[in-house]
Parts: C-alpha cells; sequence; structure tokens
C-alpha cells in the first residue's frame, strides 16, 4: 500500500499535567503572593536534594474530520496522528468526540433540534460542550459574525467510543456494520491493531482514530482527552520565583519528544518553581534543546540534544524552538489565580497578568486543574493565528545560511 493521509489534523490544544506525588496544600492554588514571592505550597522541603514526581497527563485536542470516499471493502475513515492519545487502565483511549453537522467548508450549521438519540449517540456533559463551542467560537467557526451560526444554535452530540464486539474489527481496519455512530484508537505500538493498519500513515503518524456508522461526510469532529500517567523523576529543588524561566520535568526523560506548539503543560509539584508549578504555554520543542534535533539525524547517530545536567543522548526527534515564541518567555513558574472552584487562589505579581488556560475536557482528574494561570505580560498565546514559523537556527534571511546561534546557547542546561 502506498502512503496515503487518511485524515487531517485541523488545530487543538494538548495539555499535560504534572502533579507532586506528595504535598501538604494544592501546591496549584497556594496562597497570595507579594512581588517577587514564589506563590503557593512548596513543592518539597529545601533539605531535599530530589524529587519523586507523579506526573498526570491531560490532552485537550480537536480534529475536523475531511470528507473521504469508502473503499470497497474497508472504511478508511479516520486520522493519523503524530501523538499516541492517552488511554484507561481498559485499553480504551480517555477521550470524548463531539459531533455536529458541517455545511461543504466544514464550518458548523444551526440546528432546530437537538435530540442526540441515534445509535451511539448521547448528549456531552455541559462543561466539556461549552469547551468545544468556546474552540468553536475563537477560531472563528461559530458565532454573530455573518455567514457563522450562532453558536448557541449548534448541536454537539457525543459519540461513543466502541466498547462492544465491533471494536475488534475497528481495531483491524476490517469491514463494520453501518449502524451507529461509534469509533476506535489504533495504536499498534501499544497493542492496539496490527502494524498495517496505519501503514497508510506517514511515518511519524503511528497512531489513528477511526470513525464508522452513519458519519455525515462534511461532519465536524472535535475530541477532548484527559489521562493519568505515573512516573518517577529526580531534580534538584530550584524554587525559583513566579515568572522566572523553568525547565519541565518531562525533560528528564531521553525519550522526550518535546512539546507541542498546540499544548499547555503543567509541571504541579516541580521543585525549580517555589509555587510548585511550572506552566508551559504553548511552546515548541525542549527548553534544554533550542534548535532541536531530526529524524534523520537519530538515525545517523548525530545527536544534539541532552537531558539536562548530563552528556546522555536524547534518542528521539525534537522540534526546535519558535522564534517568536522562546522557553523564557512560555515556559515559566505560575501558579493558579482563579477558577470554579472556592480556591484559595494565588495574587499575581505586577510583571504577570491572570489568564485562562485550561477549560473542562470531561474526565475528572484532568477537569481538577481547570482555570486561570499567571502568566508574564505580553505572551498571551491567540489561539486563532500560530506565531511566525521561524525555528531556531533557521537560514537567515539575508544571507539564507543557518543561524547556528539565533537561540544563544545550544545546551543550556
Amino acid at each position: 500500500m502506498g502512503k496515503r493521509v487518511l485524515g487531517s489534523v485541523v488545530g487543538g490544544m494538548w495539555l499535560a499535567l504534572g502533579v507532586g506525588a506528595c504535598v501538604g496544600q494544592d501546591p496549584v492554588v497556594g496562597a497570595n503572593v507579594a512581588e517577587g514571592d514564589g506563590g503557593g505550597a512548596p513543592s518539597v522541603g529545601s533539605e531535599v536534594p530530589g524529587y519523586q514526581g507523579t506526573i498526570v497527563d491531560q490532552s485537550v485536542r480537536y480534529f475536523v474530520s475531511e470528507v473521504r470516499q469508502l473503499e470497497p471493502g474497508v472504511d478508511p475513515t479516520g486520522l493519523c496522528l503524530p501523538d499516541p492519545l492517552p488511554l484507561e487502565p481498559t485499553g480504551l483511549a480517555a477521550c470524548h468526540v463531539l459531533r455536529t453537522e458541517g455545511d461543504e467548508f466544514l464550518l458548523p450549521v444551526a440546528s432546530s433540534s437537538c435530540a442526540c438519540n441515534g445509535p451511539d449517540q448521547a448528549p456531552p456533559d455541559p462543561e466539556v460542550r461549552a469547551t468545544a463551542l468556546r474552540y468553536l467560537r475563537t477560531s472563528g467557526q461559530c458565532g454573530p459574525e455573518p455567514g457563522l451560526a450562532s453558536c448557541d444554535d449548534v448541536c454537539l452530540c457525543e459519540i461513543a467510543q466502541t466498547e462492544d464486539a465491533r471494536r475488534t474489527a475497528c481495531l483491524s481496519d476490517a469491514p463494520l456494520e453501518q449502524n451507529g455512530a461509534g469509533w476506535c484508537y489504533i495504536s499498534p505500538d501499544e497493542g492496539l491493531g496490527p502494524p498495517e493498519t496505519v501503514a497508510g500513515c506517514f511515518p511519524d503518524q503511528r497512531y489513528r482514530v477511526r470513525y464508522f456508522g452513519d458519519e455525515n461526510a462534511h461532519s465536524l469532529n472535535i475530541m477532548t482527552c484527559g489521562g493519568v500517567t505515573t512516573e518517577s523523576q529526580g531534580s534538584e529543588a530550584q524554587r525559583a520565583p513566579l515568572g522566572s524561566p523553568c525547565l519541565p520535568l518531562q525533560e528528564n526523560r531521553s525519550n522526550f519528544q518535546g512539546f507541542s506548539l498546540a499544548d499547555v503543560t503543567l509541571d504541579l509539584g516541580t521543585p525549580a518553581c517555589g509555587s510548585g508549578l511550572c506552566l508551559v504555554n504553548h511552546f515548541q520543542g525542549r527548553v534544554s534543546c533550542p534548535y532541536g534535533q531530526t529524524g534523520d539525524d537519530v538515525d545517523r547517530g548525530e545527536l544534539s540534544c541532552f537531558v539536562p545536567g548530563t552528556d546522555l543522548s536524547v534518542t528521539a526527534p525534537v522540534d526546535p524552538q519558535r522564534l517568536a515564541r522562546r522557553a523564557a518567555d512560555a515556559v515559566t513558574c505560575s501558579c493558579q489565580c482563579d477558577g470554579p472552584g472556592p480556591g484559595p487562589y494565588c495574587d499575581c505579581p505586577s510583571s504577570m497578568i491572570c489568564s485562562p488556560v485550561i477549560d473542562a475536557v470531561g474526565v475528572p482528574a484532568a477537569d481538577a486543574h481547570v482555570g486561570s494561570y499567571c502568566i508574564n505580560r505580553g505572551t498571551t498565546y491567540d489561539t486563532t493565528t500560530f506565531p511566525t514559523w521561524e525555528n531556531c537556527g533557521d537560514a537567515d534571511a539575508r544571507m539564507g545560511v543557518p543561524d547556528p546561534e539565533s537561540c544563544g546557547d545550544p545546551r543550556p542546561y
């Protein structure tokens, strides 16, 4: 089979949270702080040289379906993904899929009724529906503008992830009965489907979401995910104040590929910050490797990314940082300054603002961190546009040659 793209990723947000394993007070909220104070509860005592952490991954990622033609005997409906989805202990994806009818341009259409009573359908959780509508509104797909459906008139129905006998057929790309509207997550590397199910994807996209049933050819699918994983990490306590650059615990892993520009990540309980919280706010790559390394570099053994503080090479491809969104601005010590619960919440110092960061995704472990967080002034991320595509090390526009020092020291940690 030749390489074919089974679907397209249109846009999204992936939120990953790292939570302290044993903290007396919730390190997200903490106490009110004065200018320059760390804020929040301390994550570890000052006498502790290292840190054992628990990483909780929360994800919110949005996908828009393409118009697809079914092949005889095979339903290729699906999206090829570059990154895995979080999993429940059962092996199911820890995700929800909300679907709405779209027009020929994949824009939502207004609906006079919204029963969500078809096979494999149900009304979504109200908070998850609000998250989906917020995405559609901020991305200009619904709203008061001429030619767009009012967001309040958009019908969103949750589509069930199949758990019955159809799941085996779905995972193996076998034909399915067209009597429902379910979906499944395919990940051969995790034992979910045989390798040939991703043979039509690009080599760096080894994961798929496959839809089946009576899907409208122009339907719009919004996926929200939230999963929990646990691992131990060691790190020296630094306890930097709010707004200071910080190094996420994930970068202690040699196989960590780095963050995505569409992601928001919280490291809660990190000893790098006095607040116990390192916020990765729409940042690409690894903080410790500004220029990244390609898949070809990895294959040739020409590795230029290292685990911080060591000579241990990173074994995975890493995207370079974006010039317009460097680590010093997008990866900083933070604290939760507002949210739906009673708090307590921190006060942001004058150099920072309190900004909405995390919406509900329908997964309790992840939704415990919904709310606003302190970010440095001038670093708000516009979800409707991407910053300049220039990366660290890109060719100099005047000379046409790579600029290996455009982002300073290649090993800042």
